[in-house]
């Protein structure tokens, strides 16, 4: 065990949480954006002597992580990203990583969510003895089915130190927690998922993701609550408001249509293509689609209408400021580029095939209008540069929703902040906002409104 040091003074949170960490050996930092829970989990994994440490993180903030050890780090180290290459290769790379002989050197791996548990790789880091782990945005394993997730329940039975970091532990209800605990402490919550839900919530019994009434939840806090050390942003760090506003959206014809007939047959004929809806979820999807106005199925776009893309149009052009839009369908960039272009504004992309991004994961100067896929933007970047953003396809996750709302409104960020949400007036995109605007369970706020149609 090292003592604690800092490379910069540490605000007093961080201190004490990371004195808390050294004294339990484990444990779960809930410090939401801008809290400095990256900062106070370097400082204590630096003191505590494992000699192997990895890290779990979204593929996105790879990159991130050398940066914060070049900052963070006060004993000597050397680190690997594991970004390129089959898992075999990775596996290959990290074994000759680990292999190097540097007295007193810390050795650390880097590795995102989805290929650490891939067959070879999974059983090298398995077999690596690793004494710390740190699973960075560690509600990215809170499904208990996922296979990385049941990756880290076995990681974590033979790993000495485990830290959890996010903002967001519980991003859709209490239930998220069950998994990540099966990493921090095995024991601490059971080894059942089922008998845990059954204690602590009442589910639907057609739908076991809805939940109709929460149980024992004092209890749960109170067993849970000495493992985390959780820090509200606006508690610790002087930060403008973030204001949030809706935006209606009448559908012209052709939409409203094509979104009843889905409505009334779970099927759609438009301009000649097919679209069918196999069950409820699926409808929903097609649904909001269509909300959209652009659709691909079977490699063919369907173009219902630009009722969307004119209102964003119509608001970029009193805007003389740099603007995000987050959006959620690979279509719906198409039509954010088109709004920006028709504005004479330069477009960037962070998405699944772009990242227009600084070498610092930042918003480049000479870009007016960025489009963000919500799935490719929602954690390690930096977007304070803008202080207006739109939602043109809102998510059904409110910790994805949250994350990304927090690129803009985070430490760094000198203005108010301001985002619009194009809601098409009676669809789905309504239940989706009413649901986000009550931070409450998205999924279920939509079956609960079909129910009531119904």
């Amino acid at each position: 065990m090292y003592s604690l040091e800092w490379r910069r003074p540490p605000w007093n949170h961080q201190r004490e949480a990371a004195e808390w960490l050294l004294a339990k050996g484990s444990g779960y930092l809930a410090f939401e954006m801008g809290g400095g829970k990256t900062y106070t989990a370097i400082s204590a994994a630096s003191a505590m002597g494992s000699e192997r440490v990895l890290v779990a993180c979204p593929k996105s903030v790879i990159g991130v992580w050398r940066r914060e050890y070049e900052k963070c780090a006060t004993r000597p180290f050397e680190i690997l990203l594991l970004e390129k290459g089959t898992a075999d290769q990775k596996a290959q790379e990290m074994r000759r990583f680990l292999s190097g002989k540097s007295p007193g050197t810390q050795r650390v791996v880097v590795v995102n969510y989805e290929t650490a548990y891939r067959p070879r790789l999974g059983a090298a880091i398995l077999a690596a003895g690793f004494g710390t782990v740190i699973l960075d945005e560690a509600h990215r394993i809170k499904s208990p089915s996922g296979k990385a997730s049941r990756f880290f329940g076995k990681l974590g039975a033979r790993t000495k130190h485990r830290l959890c970091l996010s903002g967001t532990p519980m991003p859709h209800s209490p239930l998220d927690i069950w998994a990540q605990f099966r990493f921090l402490h095995p024991r601490l919550l059971g080894n059942s998922f089922t008998r845990f839900r059954g204690r602590y919530a009442m589910t639907h019994p057609e739908f076991p993701s809805k939940v109709l009434r929460w149980m024992n939840q004092d209890e749960l806090r109170a067993t849970i609550s000495p493992h985390m050390r959780r820090v509200k942003t606006a508690d610790v760090v002087d930060m403008p408001e973030i204001l949030h506003d809706r935006i209606e959206v009448e559908l012209g014809a052709k939409s409203r249509r094509a979104y009843q007939q889905l409505e009334d047959l779970l099927y759609a004929r438009v301009d000649g293509h097919e679209i069918e809806a196999h069950n409820v979820l699926s409808k929903l999807l097609r649904q909001q689609q269509i909300t959209g106005g652009e659709m691909v199925l079977d490699d063919q776009r369907i173009e219902f209408g630009t009722e969307k893309q004119d209102m964003l149009t119509d608001r970029l052009a009193d805007i003389d400021q740099p603007v995000v839009v987050f959006y959620r369908f690979s279509a719906d960039a198409r039509a954010i580029e088109a709004a920006a272009r028709k504005n004479g504004k330069t477009y960037g992309e962070v998405s699944g095939r772009r990242k227009d991004l600084t070498e610092h994961s930042e918003m480049p100067e000479g870009i007016d209008v960025m489009a963000v896929q919500e799935s490719a933007g929602g954690v390690g970047i930096d977007l304070t540069r803008s202080h207006h953003g739109f939602w043109f396809s809102l998510s059904y996750s409110l910790g994805d929703y949250e994350q990304a709302n927090a690129r803009l409104h985070r430490p760094g960020q000198r203005n108010n902040v301001a985002m619009y949400h194009l809601v098409a007036k009676g669809t789905i995109d309504e239940a989706i906002y009413e649901a986000l605007e009550k931070r409450g369970d998205v999924v279920g706020a939509i079956i609960e409104r079909l129910h009531k149609h119904h």
